[in-house]
């Protein structure tokens, strides 16, 4: 019976983790979601899945996603990284880039690759991946990859405020129970 309740125990305590600790994973393309013009949070708790299957490529509007690093408490920083998951560019029609900023720029196609993940150093700026069609291609038809964004946590202000306080409030409580004790054992040794 104990081994049933505590078993019991474990699952509920699974099933809360799980739920509390759930990774956001979002799938955004460049065939859609480059059209609009917003910037995507990304966290520890957030996936996005980037993909892009070979759709003409309208250079006004939707050749570039932004990404920058935050979450729902706006404290913590966060340095947005990518990983190249999958591509392929047989006619090397497209080039892709990283943009952080207008001095640095990481640009990439079918010969030159990107490193295995790609993260920004500066956790208050926007990353910015843009496809362009390479203008001696006839068409990107066959171009095809995948990649996923996500961030690192850089700074938690939020533990680190919580530790602060929790610290404080700890050490006035400990100097008021040592001065209640003192003032207590000072009238009981009195005559």
């Amino acid at each position: 019976m104990l081994n049933v309740k505590a078993a019991l125990v474990l699952t509920v305590l699974e099933f809360t983790v799980n739920v509390c600790i759930a990774l956001t994973n979002t799938t955004v393309s460049f065939d859609k979601d480059a059209c609009h013009f917003s910037e995507r949070a990304v966290s520890d708790q957030t996936t996005y899945h980037v993909t892009y299957d070979g759709s003409p490529i309208d250079h006004l509007l939707c050749s570039m996603m932004k990404f920058y690093g935050g979450d729902s408490s706006r404290i913590n920083s966060y340095r947005v990284c990518v990983t190249l998951l999958f591509y392929k560019d047989p006619d090397c029609a497209i080039w892709f880039g990283y943009i952080l900023t207008l001095s640095e720029t990481a640009i990439f196609n079918c010969t030159v690759r990107p490193p295995s993940t790609y993260c920004s150093e500066d956790p208050s700026g926007a990353f910015k991946i843009q496809i362009k069609d390479n203008n001696k291609a006839n068409s990107t038809a066959n171009v095809k990859f995948r990649m996923n964004v996500f961030g690192e946590l850089v700074t938690n202000y939020v533990l680190i405020l919580s530790g602060s306080i929790g610290g404080s409030l700890g050490g006035i409580m400990l100097t008021y129970t040592f001065v209640k004790l003192f003032l207590y054992i000072r009238k009981k040794t009195k005559y």
